[in-house]
């Protein structure tokens, strides 16, 4: 009898055993160059693992000891094994390696989700009679929209017929040139003063008229199409005669 409750005993033990063993890092003197000091047990990947990371089985024991044992397992924890190793490369051959198979891999995910678009817009046309499931130039019909409503906007704001008709109505002319920060600034300040009605015009001028870096200029400062378009905002070359002392340099007209 006590012989049938020691072998039950020894079976219970033995059915009870975890089937697949937990992965278990033994600590030594843990160095991110050399995991030899780091034993890794239970470590043994599928095959297919290994190789649809383009790994062997010691790369894949590093990755675990990085994960585990290092700051990289608590600043990425979710990235997959290549980023591990190239994140926490051991030299710049290493870390040309991994970048390489990463890139592999990225090409080959985009050409398959690629591969999948199409299939499932081509279902979408199929069961639907449309090619595509989303509309997307709704999206660009929208974005129209917006920019033309801001357009409006900007163009009330400095509408003339606003203006006060018996106040006396000022142009303020801003010479600027390339390269010139102070130039820049002034014509920010000068632009608030249109913005805010304090002028009614202003009128920015180059050492020359040379329309392409004008053009250049306007887009840097991100000069408003709508002002340029309505006459708000000039843009020009000196008159003849007109040469400031320095740049930049300001004069208010009377309009």
């Amino acid at each position: 009898m006590q012989v049938k409750l020691l072998l039950a005993s020894i079976f219970l033990m033995v059915s009870s055993a975890p089937i697949a063993q937990e992965v278990n890092v033994k600590r030594g003197d843990i160095s991110n160059n050399n995991i030899e000091e780091n034993t890794v047990n239970a470590t043994k990947a599928n095959e297919n693992l290994l190789s649809s990371w383009g790994i062997d089985e010691q790369e894949y024991k590093r990755y675990l000891h990085l994960k585990q044992n290092t700051p990289r397992g608590y600043f990425t924890p979710g990235n997959n094994p290549l980023y591990y190793l190239g994140i926490e490369a051991r030299s710049e051959a290493e870390r040309k390696k991994y970048a390489k198979q990463i890139a592999r891999l990225e090409f080959k995910n985009v050409m398959k989700v690629q591969q999948f678009s199409r299939a499932v817009q081509l279902a979408s046309a199929e069961l639907f009679g449309k090619g595509m499931i989303a509309d997307y130039s709704q999206g660009q019909a929208f974005t129209d929209e917006l920019s033309n409503k801001a357009n409006v906007r900007l163009s009330q704001a400095f509408d003339p017929s606003a203006m006060d008709k018996d106040k006396i109505s000022f142009s303020k002319i801003v010479y600027v040139k390339e390269n010139c920060s102070p130039c820049d600034r002034e014509y920010k300040k000068s632009f608030n003063l249109l913005k805010n009605g304090k002028i009614a015009q202003l009128q920015v001028v180059f050492p020359e008229q040379d329309n392409e870096k004008i053009v250049d200029w306007a887009v840097r400062m991100e000069v408003p199409k709508i002002l340029n378009k309505s006459g708000r905002i000039l843009l020009r070359g000196p008159d003849e005669g007109e040469k400031p002392d320095s740049y930049p340099s300001t004069q208010m007209k009377m309009m």
